[in-house]
């Protein structure tokens, strides 16, 4: 759970993503309150039901599973024993169920009878009174009375406290920011690990999903990174458009490269960080996105329309034939793009931490593949760069970024070609879009011990159906 927290809101204005989106209905047995799910590819049979407090154990054994390898639980409590951290998550779970207006789910398994998830909603008073209706008549009245009554249980030794309360103030700080008095708020989902990916989640927020447009009322809630997408799918309408790049979205462009590429191989190859200069390479990338512009290379952007936020980029050079020179007005910008870079080192006083030798070695390495691999005289589309914020990945952008100009290149007849910095997944994702590995680019530094490889891509065009 430690990380960048995404807000997500449905119904009214949040502050980055208009939201509003329906799900499919589950089909409800009015006399037990039980949901199922029907069978489908890749699916499981499930039965959404509420919790009792036979349950808290299960749950808790479930709450563990789900966030044993994210980084929170490791920092929070680095040397709490498995069995004190049940313990405490069994008895919160039994208090949570006890709490007036929390309402708690679980998604159970129809062929083994487990409990493989679960979800806990918190309602507005008002609000809970017709939510509550279902959930208690479903519970068959069970009573759901906590020994632990309603203060805050002790956390066990060995828990860091710093890291426990500097994140969860965080997200205090955060709802009072952005949760307004009426909001339903998704307080926790779970999907055991070998069910993840199955259609759990959804199925699990059905309810809370059907609860707020029944009262219409906004959804609050707070992922990780690698979940968001997830919730986009279900929660958020996103409205994002695929735009050519324009001289006033250059700033954000190069941000969102200089965020999404703060890890990669590449560029930690590339760059000392001890000497790194992020506004030398900001200029740097600004100056090439102004030659692009110049050339009338196609550089796309993903853009956000409710916070006109950059949230991917695609930026590709122009096929340039074999059999001739670059016009001359491309011979131009290439000198002014060269003058440019000159005065920044000055401004700069150097190239920002650019480690110049494997610079020079990776242009030498590149130019004798393409002298082998390139074997299409007119020229190949090259896709320079592609970037999605990690928040945004799994949301099908980068497809949609890609696509515009591949459609293009079909159009045209041409080829089009790619170097990864990474191996799986990407190869795969890009082998989906048509590309298919022709080679690597092996560059080694001098001393032998750094290193960093890039794999070679080229897609061929397709004809259409209605071409000879």
């Amino acid at each position: 759970m430690f990380g960048a927290v995404p807000v997500s809101h449905r119904y009214g204005n949040p502050p980055v993503f208009n939201s509003h989106l329906q799900l499919p209905k589950l089909a409800c047995n009015q006399r037990t309150g039980l949901r199922k799910q029907s069978d489908k590819k890749g699916k499981m049979n499930l039965t959404i039901r509420p919790a009792t407090p036979s349950d808290a154990p299960t749950l808790a054994t479930i709450n563990i599973a789900a966030f044993t390898n994210k980084p929170f639980l490791a920092s929070a409590f680095p040397t709490v024993s498995p069995a004190a951290a049940h313990a405490l998550k069994s008895a919160r779970w039994t208090q949570k169920l006890a709490t007036p207006n929390t309402h708690i789910w679980t998604a159970v398994d129809q062929d083994s009878g487990a409990i493989v998830g679960c979800a806990r909603w918190s309602f507005p008073a008002d609000a809970t009174d017709k939510a509550a209706e279902s959930a208690a008549s479903a519970a068959s009245g069970a009573e759901m009375e906590s020994p632990w009554g309603s203060g805050a249980l002790p956390l066990p030794e060995g828990t860091n406290r710093a890291v426990y309360d500097g994140f969860f103030g965080t997200l205090k700080e955060k709802a009072a920011e952005y949760v307004r008095d009426e909001d339903i708020v998704l307080d926790f989902i779970a999907t055991s690990p070998e069910s993840q990916g199955k259609g759990v989640a959804r199925a699990l927020l059905t309810w809370g999903i059907e609860e707020a447009d029944k009262v219409q009322r906004r959804i609050y809630l707070e992922a990780t990174t690698e979940g968001f997408p997830v919730y986009a799918r279900l929660l958020v309408k996103m409205d994002v458009q695929i735009l050519p790049l324009s001289k006033r979205d250059i700033p954000q462009a190069v941000e969102c490269i200089q965020t999404v590429f703060a890890d990669d191989p590449f560029f930690t190859y590339m760059f000392d960080p001890e000497t790194y200069n992020i506004a030398r390479n900001a200029a740097s990338l600004s100056a090439h996105f102004r030659h692009g512009l110049a050339i009338r290379a196609p550089i796309y952007i993903a853009k956000d329309t409710a916070s006109n936020r950059v949230v991917g980029i695609c930026w590709w050079h122009p096929p340039e034939p074999t059999s001739s020179s670059p016009p001359f007005t491309h011979q131009a910008q290439d000198a002014l793009l060269s003058i440019r870079q000159f005065l920044f080192n000055i401004r700069y006083r150097g190239r920002g931490g650019l480690r110049l030798n494997r610079y020079r070695q990776w242009k030498a390495l590149q130019a004798k593949k393409h002298d082998r691999i390139w074997t299409d005289e007119r020229g190949y589309y090259f896709c320079n760069v592609i970037a999605v914020r990690a928040e945004m990945r799994g949301l099908g952008l980068g497809r949609r970024l890609v696509e515009v100009v591949t459609e293009r290149a079909d159009e045209e007849g041409m080829p089009c070609y790619l170097e990864s910095s990474k191996g799986m997944p990407n190869l795969a994702i890009y082998q989906k879009l048509g590309f298919q590995g022709v080679g690597e680019i092996e560059c080694v530094d001098e001393n032998g011990k750094d290193g960093c490889t890039l794999y070679c891509m080229i897609r061929q065009p397709t004809k259409s159906e209605n071409d000879n």
